[in-house]
């Protein structure tokens, strides 16, 4: 309810803000075509302002970009423990304790972009995470009990092309394609220790991705539609697991390899960007990504079915012809989602 409410009075502001801008647009003086496209060019979230160039929306042939990300998320979440038993459905004979849990993540994202051609552009993307967990969960003895911890490490490495497939016509959008690879290079679940306070900075999977962005400019905004599609490899992994000997009744851990496969995702996203003057640009957009259960030796794994959907808003500011600072805020509409995610980015064209 929180999540919704928050995400309401957002749109609302958002609606204020632009009609406001338009009316002024208005009272001075429309943009062009061109210069709209300028201003609107941060569109998507995967093709950022320094990506674009007058006639098109990657780089230009032997064009070098790098852009510097940063991004600050925040998670949360109750879960009720039951220390006792029920009678009746609304009865429970015990103790009832809930534990409150928080995750603070901070990415570094720096990127490196190429245009091969005109119509072909290459990126790589190498994170560093800080991320603080903590866990509270009130107890009768001490009044409460807290643990915090916190670890920092490289990320998953990925590298990203991307596809010009089409030039806007009078009724058709542009359409950008492109195929993301990501790496298992940060320290996932099955290498860490979390008895040392140790946390995963990366999936522990290989993956790939597919995106296919429609673009339709409707002077002075611009309206798009994303569609993603993510399939990560199945992974085989030994663990030691405790088992008693029959024969002697003694506790010995046994190794056991477990073959552990992610669901695939499904990812839409759409919205708008308005051209609030020649360098200021606002933008809106909703995005929903469906996560399929994942499955352990084949079998599905209860509860792992994930459902996040959010909405975004951000400004992108033209500094100069070759810096861009794009600043955008998500809220969280579904558990599965961050509750706030707060991201700016620089684009620096070379």
């Amino acid at each position: 309810m929180g999540k919704t409410l928050t995400s309401c009075i957002a749109i609302i502001l958002f609606a204020v803000f632009v009609f406001a801008a338009q009316s002024k647009a208005e009272v001075s003086g429309s943009l062009d075509p061109d210069q709209a496209r300028e201003a609107l060019k941060g569109e998507p979230p995967s093709i950022t302002p320094s990506d674009v160039r007058r006639g098109g929306l990657l780089l230009g042939k032997g064009q070098f970009a790098l852009d510097l990300g940063l991004s600050y998320a925040h998670f949360s979440e109750n879960q009720i423990f039951v220390d006792g038993f029920a009678l009746l459905p609304v009865l429970v004979i015990g103790e009832i304790t809930v534990e409150k849990i928080q995750r603070d993540i901070f990415i570094i994202s720096p990127t490196g972009k190429v245009g091969l051609t005109d119509r072909i552009q290459l990126e790589v993307t190498i994170p560093y995470r800080y991320q603080r967990e903590s866990f509270f969960r009130p107890d009768v003895a001490v009044g409460k009990e807290e643990e915090e911890n916190f670890d920092d490490g490289k990320g998953d490495i990925y590298a990203t092309a991307l596809f010009h497939l089409m030039n806007e016509g009078a009724s058709m959008p542009n359409v950008l394609a492109g195929l993301t690879f990501k790496s298992r290079t940060g320290d996932s679940v099955f290498e860490i220790d979390p008895a040392k306070g140790e946390m995963p900075m990366g999936t522990g999977f290989y993956s790939f991705k597919g995106t296919l962005s429609f673009i339709k400019s409707a002077d002075p905004a611009v309206v798009f539609l994303n569609l993603g599609y993510t399939h990560s490899l199945p992974r085989e992994n030994s663990l030691f697991v405790a088992t008693q000997d029959e024969t002697t009744k003694e506790i010995v851990y046994v190794p056991q390899t477990l073959e552990i496969s992610p669901g695939d995702t499904w990812e839409l996203g759409f919205g708008a960007a308005y051209a609030l003057s020649y360098k200021l640009a606002v933008n809106m957009q909703f995005q929903q990504s469906l996560t399929l259960k994942t499955k352990k030796n084949g079998e599905e794994i209860a509860g792992s079915l994930n459902n996040a959907a959010s909405i975004r808003l951000g400004g992108v500011w033209a500094w100069s012809d070759k810096v861009t600072i794009d600043l955008s805020t998500n809220f969280g509409l579904t558990n599965d989602a961050p509750d706030n995610i707060l991201e700016l980015r620089l684009g620096f064209k070379m």
